[in-house]
């Protein structure tokens, strides 16, 4: 009851309605990384939900055939399960430029959480992590990962305040 008051009150605050399980996550994302002891050494990418971001890991076994566990192949397949809240394209990188090409375009580096500068051809691109400005780059991949943390952070908290008052 307590849980669903606390829910309530964070929903009020911050304006947003995602207190129900886990939120908009898939349950893979939020399992812990699942560390195989092993000889391997197989490059993977796991999410991170304290910090709402895909993290480098190396497995040290391979990964079972149907295993449902919080290991991705790339950052990419991370990303879009995990972090839906953000654009796909988001996590993309910039598209190459050829030599003259003078006029600055922006790009979001998803490593980073910022906005870069880079010289582009000064089309307009839809759907690609393509800005003109850094004001929209900015609006569309880093300002809705920061707000997804903001919202998720708080319903960690509660999740763990859930458990504890069960045990």
């Amino acid at each position: 009851m307590e849980i669903e008051l606390l829910c309530t009150f964070f929903v009020l605050i911050l304006g947003s309605s995602k207190c129900e399980g886990t939120g908009t996550l898939p349950e893979i994302c939020m399992m812990e990384p699942n560390e195989e002891l092993g000889r391997a050494s197989i490059p993977g990418w796991f999410y991170d939900k304290s910090i709402d971001s895909c993290l480098f890991l190396t497995f040290g076994a391979a990964r079972a055939k149907n295993e449902h566990v919080n290991r991705f192949e790339t950052k990419k397949e991370c990303s879009e399960m995990c972090r839906p809240h953000v654009q796909s394209f988001c996590f993309d990188g910039p598209p190459e430029t050829c030599k003259g090409e003078s006029t600055i375009m922006w790009s979001y580096n998803s490593t980073q959480g910022k906005c870069f500068k880079f010289n582009g051809n000064g089309n307009r691109y839809e759907g690609i992590n393509v800005f003109d400005n850094e004001a929209n780059c900015n609006k569309t991949c880093r300002d809705a990962a920061q707000q997804a943390f903001r919202v998720y952070r708080p319903l960690a908290f509660l999740r763990r305040l859930g458990s504890a008052e069960t045990k």
